[in-house]
This record gives C-alpha cells, sequence and structure tokens, in this order.
C-alpha cells in the first residue's frame, strides 16, 4: 500500500473539498448576505422562530460556523439578546447538515463526471461574465465543482485502506467504544474547523468499507461538539453576554452527545435510523444513511433544548457569571477570527465606531470642563483619551484593511470607504477636543477669564454637540437611517449658534468690555465646535444613507419644508485641520 499516494491524494482532495466549500459559501452570502444580515436581527424573538431562521439561513449560507459566529457579534452588538442566539445557534446545527446530504449523492449518483465541467462553467461566469448576479452564480458553480472533485479524490485515496488489517481494526475499536469516537471526531473537526469536512471525511470512509456504520456515527456525534470551537474562539474578549453564547453552542452539543451517546452504545440509536430511512445499509446507501444520523441528532438535540431553553440559560449563565468591570478604552471587538467572513467582521469595526463615538463624546466633555474650572486633571483625562482615539483609529484601519484583503461582495466593498472615513471623522473630533486642551492650558498660564455672555454661548453650543452626539451614537449603535436624519437640524442649529457666537464676539471687541485674547478663546472654542458637529454630521449622512455613498435619498422633512443629502467620495468637504 503506497501510503505517500494515499496522504497526498487525502489532502488535497480536501483542500479542494474545503476550498470549494468557501467558494459555495461566498457566492451565497454575496447574493444574500446583507438580507441575511436584517433577518437575523430582526426575526428572532420567538423561540421557535429563531430555531427556523438560523436552519434556514445555514441552509443558505452553507456554513454553520458563519451563522453562529453572527449570532455571537449580534448579541455583542446588542441587536438580539443571549436567549434569542441559542435557538438560532441550535437551528444553525440543523441547516448545516444539508451539506451532509449533497455530499451523499456522490454514493448514490457518480455526480464526479459533473465536476469538472462545474469547474469550468463556473470560471467562465467569474472572469468573462460583467453581470454581477452571473458572477456570483458563477462562484455558486464552481463552489459546487471543487467541492465535488475534491470529495472524488478523497473517495479514491481511501479505496486501498480496505487492504489494511490495522486500518480496519483500528476504526472497529469506534464501534466497541463510541468514547473514543467521539473523541476522535470531535478532535479532527477542531483541528479542520469545519463540521462539514469531517462529516465528508466519515462517510468517504464508510462509503469504501474503511468503517461501519456502527463506527461513525459516534465520530459524527464528536464532530457536532467539535464543530463549536469556532464560536467560542470568535467570543474571546467579548461581552459576557456573547461569551454566554458561545459557551451554550458547546453545552447543548455536550450535553445532546451525553444524552444520545448511551443510545448509540446499545445500537439503539442505529436501529432507529434504519427504522426512519428505508433501504439497506449497502455500499451506495451508507452515505446517505450517515447524513440521516447527521441530520436526527440535530434535530432531536435542537429540539429537547428549544424546549428547555430556560434550563440552557440558567446553566450557562451559572457557569459564565457576569463581571462588573469599567470599560476599557482599547478595540475589543476586532478579532481575527472573524475576518473569515467580512460580512461579520464590518459589524465588529461598527461596533467599535460606537465604541470609538462615546469615547470622543467623553474626551470632548472632559476637555470642555477641564477649560471652564481650570481643571488639570481633566485636561490630563481628555488628552489620554485622545491617545486612545489615535489607537482606535491605527487599531480599525489596520482591520479594515485585513476585510479588503478578503473576498467582498459589492455591498461590502461600497461599505469599506465609508467606515475608513468614519473611524478618521471621530479621530479628527479628538484633535479638536485636544485643542480645547491647549485653549485650556493658554488661559490657565494666562489668567484668562471669559465674559458670562461668552461663557452661556459656548456653553449652549456644547450642549447642542452632546445632543448631536448621542443622536448620531445611537443612530450608529442601531443602524437606524431615521435616527440619523434627526441628526441634521441639530447640527444647523449649531452652525447658527457659532454665527451668533461671531456677531457677539465683533461686538464685545468693538465695546472693549473684555480682554482682546479671551474673546478670541471664544471664537476658538466655537470654530471648533462647529467642526466636530460636522465630523459628526458626516458620520450621521453615511449612516442615514445605509453606509453607501453616490445613494440620494430623503433624509428629513418637517411642516412644508423637506431635505436630501447626496454624499459622494470625491465630492466630501474638504474641513479646516486641527490646530
Amino acid at each position: 500500500m503506497n501510503w505517500v499516494n494515499i496522504l497526498f491524494h487525502t489532502i488535497g482532495g480536501l483542500a479542494l473539498f474545503l476550498y470549494g466549500m468557501d467558494v459555495l459559501s461566498k457566492g451565497l452570502k454575496s447574493s444574500a448576505g446583507n438580507r441575511i444580515r436584517n433577518i437575523l436581527s430582526h426575526l428572532t424573538r420567538h423561540r421557535l422562530t429563531a430555531l427556523l431562521v438560523g436552519t434556514a439561513v445555514t441552509m443558505i449560507i452553507q456554513s454553520s460556523s458563519a451563522t453562529t459566529v453572527m449570532a455571537v457579534g449580534f448579541v455583542n452588538a446588542g441587536l438580539i439578546s443571549f436567549r434569542q442566539a441559542v435557538p438560532l445557534e441550535l437551528g444553525a446545527s440543523i441547516g448545516t447538515t444539508i451539506t451532509a446530504w449533497i455530499v451523499s449523492l456522490v454514493g448514490k449518483f457518480d455526480i464526479a463526471v459533473y465536476a469538472l465541467p462545474s469547474i469550468g462553467l463556473g470560471f467562465v461566469l467569474i472572469q468573462f461574465v460583467r453581470s454581477r448576479k452571473m458572477k456570483q452564480f458563477g462562484e455558486v458553480v464552481l463552489g459546487f465543482g471543487l467541492l465535488f472533485f475534491g470529495l472524488d479524490i478523497m473517495k479514491n485515496s481511501f479505496e486501498p485502506l480496505r487492504e489494511s488489517g490495522a486500518v480496519m481494526s483500528f476504526f472497529a475499536t469506534f464501534s466497541r467504544n463510541p468514547i473514543l469516537g467521539v473523541l476522535a471526531g470531535t478532535l479532527v473537526t477542531m483541528v479542520l474547523q469545519s463540521s462539514s469536512a469531517t462529516i465528508a471525511i466519515v462517510q468517504t470512509l464508510a462509503f469504501n468499507g474503511v468503517i461501519g456504520f456502527d463506527a461513525a456515527i459516534p465520530l459524527v456525534l464528536g464532530d457536532n461538539i467539535g464543530t463549536t470551537i469556532t464560536a467560542n474562539l470568535a467570543a474571546i474578549g467579548a461581552s459576557t453576554e456573547a461569551v454566554r453564547t458561545a459557551r451554550a453552542h458547546a453545552l447543548c452539543k455536550i450535553l445532546g452527545t451525553c444524552l444520545i451517546l448511551p443510545f448509540v452504545w446499545l445500537g439503539l440509536f442505529g436501529r432507529l435510523v434504519d427504522f426512519l430511512l428505508p433501504g439497506e445499509i449497502s455500499r451506495p446507501n451508507i452515505m446517505m444513511h450517515i447524513a440521516f444520523a447527521h441530520s436526527l441528532f440535530n434535530v432531536i438535540n435542537a429540539s429537547v433544548f428549544t424546549i428547555f431553553l430556560d434550563f440552557v440559560i440558567r446553566l450557562t449563565t451559572a457557569l459564565v457569571p457576569s463581571t462588573h468591570e469599567s470599560p476599557v478604552w482599547a478595540p475589543m471587538y476586532l478579532k481575527e477570527s472573524f475576518l473569515t467572513d467580512p460580512l461579520a467582521a464590518m459589524q465588529q469595526v461598527i461596533k467599535e465606531l460606537v465604541r470609538m463615538a462615546e469615547l470622543a463624546r467623553l474626551t470632548v466633555k472632559e476637555a470642555q470642563e477641564g477649560f471652564f474650572n481650570n481643571d488639570e486633571t481633566q485636561l490630563r483625562k481628555a488628552s489620554r483619551n485622545e491617545d486612545d482615539l489615535d489607537n482606535f483609529q491605527r487599531s480599525i484601519t489596520r482591520y479594515l484593511i485585513g476585510i479588503s484583503e478578503r473576498h467582498l461582495d459589492t455591498r461590502e466593498s461600497m461599505e469599506y470607504p465609508v467606515l475608513l472615513h468614519s473611524v478618521n471623522d471621530l479621530e479628527k473630533i479628538g484633535d479638536y477636543a485636544k485643542n480645547i486642551v491647549n485653549y485650556a492650558n493658554l488661559k490657565i498660564d494666562n489668567r484668562l477669564e471669559l465674559q458670562q455672555e461668552g461663557v452661556e454661548e459656548i456653553t449652549l453650543m456644547f450642549n447642542k454637540l452632546y445632543e448631536l452626539f448621542d443622536k448620531v451614537i445611537e443612530a450608529l449603535q442601531k443602524r437606524d437611517g431615521q435616527l440619523a436624519a434627526q441628526a441634521i437640524p441639530i447640527e444647523d442649529e449649531i452652525d447658527l449658534r457659532k454665527a451668533q457666537v461671531r456677531k457677539n464676539h465683533i461686538r464685545r471687541l468693538n465695546e472693549n468690555t473684555g480682554r482682546p485674547e479671551a474673546e478670541l478663546l471664544v471664537m476658538d472654542l466655537a470654530n471648533n465646535i462647529e467642526k466636530m458637529g460636522d465630523h459628526l454630521i458626516s458620520i450621521a449622512k453615511a449612516v442615514a444613507k445605509d453606509l453607501q455613498w453616490g445613494k440620494k435619498v430623503e433624509l428629513y422633512s418637517w411642516g412644508t419644508a423637506a431635505a436630501s443629502v447626496e454624499v459622494d467620495e470625491n465630492e466630501r468637504e474638504v474641513e479646516q485641520e486641527p490646530v
């Protein structure tokens, strides 16, 4: 037996299978990614609905890991609750079993004959057709072709293993001791980071007679546990609720396996599969029987833990107690594990933008208090926070560059530059806050006193700026275009108040009612507040346009007046740089 040949063909076939799954998943997500995001965030209020949504979405995108990672991300972002996410993950486990049914077709029909033509057709559609929808269809066709070609290579490479008594004896132990089979399936899936790949390997081994049906079932159970590693990796450093979401996913699979394993050991689970699925467990049918066993386990598991959802919530909450730590102003959601799914990765960027906006607001508030109260402690805090804003900008920019190196659909390609500019807008606000710190130091060093009229005018401008901050942060967090549109009149009020400050500033200078240096500080503050409002309204307009430039939308209307805003990347207002 040529072990080197078997190893090389297995590695190559597995690589083609995984790459085919990746291309297929990207093609499907490209055409439905944004709609899927909206479905996940809006249709998960009831446990049964969440279960069905998780099943349907995973069947569409062909990746349970992507669905569970999105669930963790949405919980982390506050879009859905931990309770909503658990049945969503259970549904994803059912949806991913469709891949095993597709693989089982290899045992029934010689689908590999069509693999190479599918690869060729997919390549032609991607490279030579200009229609975006046809390119996405080409990705799906190419993905299926690569998937089946890889399976065919693995199937042929495993065939000689039937002649090895040592190999047959090794896998036979899984029939006698299912616990070892569960452990083996778990470890293989954790290494491959793909439950579909593990199931495909088990099915091709069974098709070639290397393992029997009884030995395959424990491997399938272990595969279901191993696939939970992806969501748990994505939850590292996330909020307590997001960590609980990932842990609940693993907990349901482990408990479900423990419940089913005694029936597997006694052979009752296998008999149930035989009873429910007609047909003898022969070489052409065994792949389908394994697919059915995989689906049956996940349907039973999802049904049980959807019914006993409260038990899962309580147990997970006890295992992952809440923490009451003060917020750390450093990026916490930009995990490398999300980069494999640009859609989920951009959700992480938006969450960091929300945190960055909250930090920017806090920095401005500290700079204002330090200025008016001559409080050097507040001024030092504002300076430190401005450094943190710079760190946010560098980290998010690097992460966005990492996203851009992936395969982006049209929607994601349009969102990328908008997010990049929004990061820069928030960093500029930090620069203007640092200007206020510098003005405060100048005021302290020169013992300058502002007239009460000037203080009141600037205080009103700051209050309007915080109102604008709150509206933009809420709109960004909820991706709500209507909330974003409500920010525009606030910025208009800031501009009007700046004009009034300037008018009164000139009047006081003419009347010689105060020191000119102090009056200049009032005007400098007004200018900086107005510029910060401009950067905030730039973000608001981006949210109102659903993070897409060049898209004209009706933003707001009141009374008989209405306005629409049109922003293009090349038409952005050139801002005055901070001093």
